[in-house]
Parts: structure tokens; C-alpha cells; sequence
């Protein structure tokens, strides 16, 4: 298991996490490690610069060399400005990089005069290497430099392969041996995640930075999963807020909820209208036409047949029993003493009377006989007639026609003339009907449009709940994937620091040197942020005080403070290239301070191939006096783009020969 990791799953173990975000952040690891990328190739063998010969390239018309040795040491390229030193510190950086940090993000105008206008031939360069791999001496070709770069690589006796095959490309993007001047002034003026991101892919927690990675791609596809669900909701409700059906308020009720229950929702989509407002004049039914015509022809049969049976015996006996009947009512019933409801007289009604008049009774009943059937048949044919005139229901809307029909045939209860009731039936009925029928029609009109409107927000609701699950499942495992996001990075951020804190040191170390007569104190330097907001936190005391570093440097203090940071960097353990190329380190920095350079550059060569190009004089000035170990070169530019370059160790013989 990779250290890092294995680091990490120590620290889980004790961490106040719940299980959930455990899980997050081990499956998180596992991916990261088991991420098949690139197939890692062995580490490159360690590789020194030998002699450079450059050719057609900027400055440089006709072939010079620059005759390095490839060996630790310090190497100190000097020449005034436009002399072509620079050409050969590019054409170097293009040979092993395939690119120039110089012309990088330039217009193509700019890039067409790389060119040499002095030179018959293509541009070309071959830097000698010295790799400590027991094959050899090797060349690294680099053709058409002002054009598209192509490099190869020739050892003796061999052909050509491309220079891939050496494989530095991933040691070069983490130990980048190669400060130009333009990036001296943007290590700490340019985009702050860089500086970061190039500190830490040394620290080997590329692991870490993987796993970190995917649970936030992972907490970034859920936050969005719940961003669209919430779109998708707003949208809903307020498609559903401009409908009238009733289903919608219910749908908007589901849907405010964050825990809506999707199969509620899915079942709503597919509910018929029957809960509308209009759903119930569908069903609406008037009185039975059959029936009413059968109540109002019995009407008008029962008043017939009493009608034939007016001044008949069986009439007469049937009102003179009806009297006869109240009479003994009054004997049962009454007050009492036998008081004549007539006159009034006491004792006049006594149990022989009571006696007389039942004998009568039975004989009256039976001439009424006739009479009490038709009486009866009209007492029931008016019944069934009331039973028929029924109050309107009341999903009849107030003031509708259809109510005021059923009211007006309603008001038939308070007749009790069998004549003046059945004609109430034919009058009243027919618009009844019609009011019924039309009710029902357009019910059926309006439910059939209201369906009609309502499929598009079934057809929306249905799919909102088809994806709402996923929804769900997202909302309740973002909580754990953002408490791992959060302790991963944390946790690798504090072992990245732990890591950087050597490297740190030596930065600190080498500041000191260079900070000649500064008031600025460099302190620890960290990796801080996530995300875009990664940077390097430089802490500085300014007379004792605290400080923001950038804010209060001047230009010559942020370069030594760069050349802090790169030097460590690429003289690392771990990176295969035994050399540094540096251009123009100088500029900007008092001469207290390049004398600190002197010294720093002159203990990196102690076990490195430190080059340094500069037309500076102050700095091969300070490498005399302070008695450093240096081989200088002197690169003088003639007519013609001739590029001269000489070993200069005595200042008197380099002036007099700039002289002549």
C-alpha cells in the first residue's frame, strides 16, 4: 500500500466520522489506487549536461558551442544583452522540454522570429548528455526550434528514437530543472495554485490528491443531481399553480416537500379527474321520466275515479263515517262527563250511545267501501308524487340553471290537490331534464379539456417521480460524502505540509543566505486551500512583524524568494536531472544580496551542474572576490549573427579584448 494511504487509513480508524463517510473515503482511496492511468515507467537514470551546439536559433546564426562539463559544478554563462547567451538558455529548455517557457502564449509573429535570419540551414541544437546508465554517451537533437520542435535521441553507434523513450516526462513537470527570467518573476506574481500544485506533486501524496479529487467530483454530481431535481420542481410548481384541476394544488402540496414520496406523486399522475369540481355533474341524474309520468297518470286516474263516486251512498257513507269516527274519538278521547261537542250538553254521550254508534260504524264502513279505495288511491298517488320532488344536490352550483330548474320543480312538495300536483309534474319536468342533460353535457366538455390540460403535467409529474429516487438517494449521501471530502482533505493537506517541511527548511535556509541587509524573515511555508483557491502561504516577519509576504517584498526580494523555492525543488533526491539551467537570476537584486546568490548557487554545485546565464557582471564579480568555484563563459556576438564563446577567468583580458 502506497505510504501516504496507508497514513491516511491509520488516521481514519480514530477519526470522528461517521461510518458512512468512512466509506466514502476508503472507496475514494481504493479508486484512486487502483486507477489503472498511465503505466508508470522506471525512474530515469540521473543525467548531466555536456557541451551545447546551437545552430540557425535566435541570436545564433552560423554553429556555436557552449562547451559544458558534465559534471557538478557551477557554471557561470556571461554576455552583454543580445550577445546570444539567452539563445542558448532557450534553445536548451526547448531541446529537453519540446517547448520555451519565453515564447509560450506569444503571437505567431513573434514565434517566426526565433528564427535566424543570418542562417542558411534549419535551426537545430544537440546537447551531449552524460546519463548514468552504462550505455554510454548520448546526443539529444532538436530540429527546426523556430518551427515545430522535433527531438530525438542518438547514442554512438546507434540510430535515432524518439525522446519519449528516455522517459522524463513526468520527472520534468515535477522537478523541472529550468528557472528562465520569465518565470523567475511569475513563480510568485503568477496563478497561486500553480506554485502549489508544482510543490506538491514532490511530495508523493498524488494518491491523496486523486481520492480528494473523486469525492469531490462526487459531491459536485450530487449537489447538481439535487440542483436539477430542484429545477425541476420549481418548474413544476409553477406550471401546476397556473392550472385549475384540483389534482395540481395536491401535486404542489407533494412537491414543496424536500421528502416527497415519489410514488405518491407517480400514483396523482395517473388519477383520473373524478375529484374535479365538475366531476360530479358527470353522474348527475334528474327524476325518472317514466316514473313521472307514471305519478302524474295515477294522479289523474285516482281524481277520476273519486270524481264518479261524488253524491253516490258510498260518498255519503264515507263522510258520515268519517263523522261518526270523530265522534266516538271525541267519547274516547274527550274531556269527559259525556259533553256533547255540539251543544254542549252533560250526560249525552254515554256507553249505549258509544254502542249504537260502533253498530252503525261497521254498517256505514261497508257501504264506504268503494269511496275509502278511492280516497286512498289518491292519499298514495300524491305520496309517490312528493317522493319524486326532491331537493336539488347539492354539487348543483349556486345560481346555475340546472338549479333553478330542479328548485322550481322542487316547489311541487306544497301542493296536495291531486290535479293541481300532476299538472305541476308535466309542466315542471321537461325543462328539468333539459337542464340536466345540458349540465351533464358540458361537465363532460369541460372534465374532457381539463384532461386534455391536465396530461402534459401528468406526463411531467410522472417523470419527476421516475428520477426523484435518484434525487433521494443523492440527498442522503451527500452528508457523508461531504464530511469525507472535508476530513480527506484536511488530513492529506497536514501530511502534505509534513512532507514539504525539509523542503520548507532548506528554502528557509537558502533565504537567509540571500536576504542580505532585508528586513523580511522568512517563516514556515505551507500548502493551504482546495480547489482554485490552492496556494502557498508564505509567513514573514517585516521588522519583527507579521506580515503578507508578496504584499511588502520588493521585485528583488520576490526573486530571491523564488530562487528559494526553486532550488530546493529541483535539486530534490528524487529527480533524475543532476542540473539546473537558470537565466538572468540577477536583475532586480542589490549587490548585498547577490553575493548571498554567489554563495547559494556556489553550495547547490557542490553535487549538482548549477548553469547560470546572466549579463550581469556583478555576479561572476562576486564569485572572485568571495573565491567560489566557478567556470565562467564569455558569449560574444559578431557580424553576421558569429556567436564566440571563451572561457573568461580574467576581467583585464576580457576588457581589453571587448576593446578591440
Amino acid at each position: 500500500m502506497d505510504q501516504a494511504v496507508a497514513t491516511v487509513a491509520d488516521r481514519l480508524v480514530e477519526s470522528p466520522l461517521s461510518e458512512a463517510a468512512r466509506t466514502e473515503v476508503r472507496a475514494a482511496l481504493r479508486g484512486a489506487t487502483e486507477s489503472p492511468g498511465p503505466r508508470r515507467r522506471p525512474d530515469p537514470a540521473p543525467v548531466l549536461l555536456g557541451p551545447v551546439t546551437v545552430r540557425g536559433f535566435r541570436g545564433i546564426g552560423a554553429e556555436a558551442t557552449l562547451p559544458l562539463r558534465a559534471a557538478p559544478g557551477l557554471t557561470l554563462v556571461t554576455g552583454r544583452n543580445g550577445s546570444g547567451k539567452s539563445s542558448f538558455a532557450e534553445a536548451i529548455e526547448i531541446a529537453l522540454t519540446g517547448r520555451s517557457s519565453r515564447s509560450t502564449g506569444r503571437s505567431a509573429i513573434w514565434r517566426d522570429g526565433l528564427r535566424n535570419l543570418h542562417a542558411d540551414e534549419p535551426s537545430e541544437v544537440v546537447v551531449r548528455l552524460r546519463i548514468a546508465d552504462d550505455s554510454g554517451p548520448a546526443r539529444l537533437i532538436c530540429r527546426d526550434l523556430a518551427g515545430e520542435p522535433r527531438t530525438t535521441v542518438a547514442r554512438d553507434g546507434e540510430g535515432e528514437i524518439p525522446a519519449e523513450a528516455l522517459g522524463w516526462g513526468p520527472a520534468m513537470a515535477t522537478f523541472r530543472p529550468f528557472l528562465p527570467y520569465a518565470e523567475l518573476g511569475q513563480m510568485m506574481s503568477g496563478q497561486p495554485s500553480g506554485l502549489h500544485d508544482a510543490l506538491a506533486s514532490i511530495l508523493g501524496t498524488d494518491v491523496l490528491g486523486a481520492a480528494e479529487e473523486r469525492l469531490g467530483e462526487s459531491e459536485r454530481e450530487l449537489r447538481e443531481a439535487l440542483r436539477a431535481d430542484d429545477r425541476v420542481r420549481d418548474g413544476l410548481i409553477a406550471e401546476l399553480r397556473d392550472s385549475p384541476d384540483g389534482r395540481a394544488a395536491r401535486a404542489i402540496t407533494l412537491l414543496r416537500d424536500r421528502f416527497a414520496d415519489p410514488a405518491a406523486v407517480r400514483e396523482l399522475s395517473v388519477e383520473e379527474a373524478g375529484g374535479a369540481p365538475d366531476g360530479a355533474l358527470l353522474a348527475l341524474a334528474g327524476p325518472d321520466a317514466p316514473a313521472v309520468a307514471e305519478a302524474a297518470a295515477e294522479l289523474r286516474g285516482a281524481t277520476m275515479q273519486l270524481g264518479l263516486l261524488a253524491g253516490t251512498k258510498a260518498e255519503r257513507a264515507h263522510h258520515l263515517a268519517g263523522l261518526l269516527e270523530r265522534a266516538i274519538g271525541h267519547f274516547e278521547h274527550g274531556p269527559g262527563e259525556g259533553r256533547c261537542p255540539v251543544c254542549g250538553e252533560r250526560d249525552a254521550l254515554d256507553d249505549v250511545w258509544a254502542e249504537d254508534v260502533r253498530t252503525e260504524l261497521a254498517a256505514l264502513r261497508g257501504l264506504a267501501e268503494p269511496a275509502e279505495a278511492a280516497h286512498e288511491r289518491v292519499r298514495l298517488a300524491v305520496r309517490r308524487a312528493h317522493d319524486l320532488l326532491g331537493a336539488p344536490p347539492d354539487a348543483l352550483p349556486e345560481g346555475s340553471s340546472v338549479r333553478a330548474a330542479w328548485e322550481k320543480w322542487a316547489a311541487g312538495r306544497s301542493l296536495t290537490d291531486p290535479e293541481e300536483l300532476a299538472g305541476h309534474l308535466e309542466r315542471s319536468f321537461p325543462p328539468l331534464e333539459a337542464a340536466v342533460r345540458a349540465a351533464r353535457t358540458e361537465a363532460a366538455a369541460a372534465m374532457e379539456e381539463a384532461e386534455a390540460a391536465w396530461l402534459p403535467l401528468a406526463a411531467r409529474l410522472a417523470g419527476w417521480a421516475a428520477g426523484a429516487d435518484a434525487a433521494g438517494r443523492a440527498a442522503a449521501r451527500l452528508p457523508a460524502v461531504q464530511a469525507a471530502w472535508q476530513w480527506l482533505t484536511a488530513e492529506a493537506q497536514d501530511l502534505r505540509n509534513e512532507r514539504l517541511r525539509p523542503l520548507a527548511d532548506r528554502a528557509t535556509e537558502i533565504w537567509r543566505r540571500l536576504r542580505h541587509e532585508s528586513n523580511v524573515e522568512l517563516g514556515p511555508i505551507r500548502l493551504q486551500g482546495v480547489r482554485n483557491r490552492r496556494r502557498v502561504d508564505f509567513d514573514v516577519l517585516v521588522d519583527a512583524a507579521g506580515s503578507a509576504a508578496l504584499s511588502v517584498m520588493s521585485q528583488g526580494e520576490l526573486h530571491a524568494l523564488a530562487l528559494s523555492v526553486f532550488l530546493p525543488r529541483a535539486t530534490s533526491a528524487d529527480s533524475p536531472f543532476r542540473f539546473v539551467v537558470i537565466d538572468d537570476p540577477v536583475q532586480s537584486m542589490d549587490p548585498a544580496k547577490v553575493d548571498g546568490l554567489a554563495e547559494v548557487l556556489a553550495a547547490a554545485a557542490e553535487d549538482r551542474q548549477v548553469i547560470v546565464f546572466t549579463h550581469d557582471t556583478r555576479l561572476p564579480e562576486a564569485v572572485r572576490r568571495l573565491r567560489l568555484p566557478a567556470t565562467v563563459f564569455e558569449v560574444i556576438r559578431g557580424e553576421g549573427s558569429v556567436v564566440l564563446v571563451d572561457e573568461a577567468d580574467d576581467p583585464v583580458r576580457r576588457a581589453l579584448r571587448d576593446a578591440e
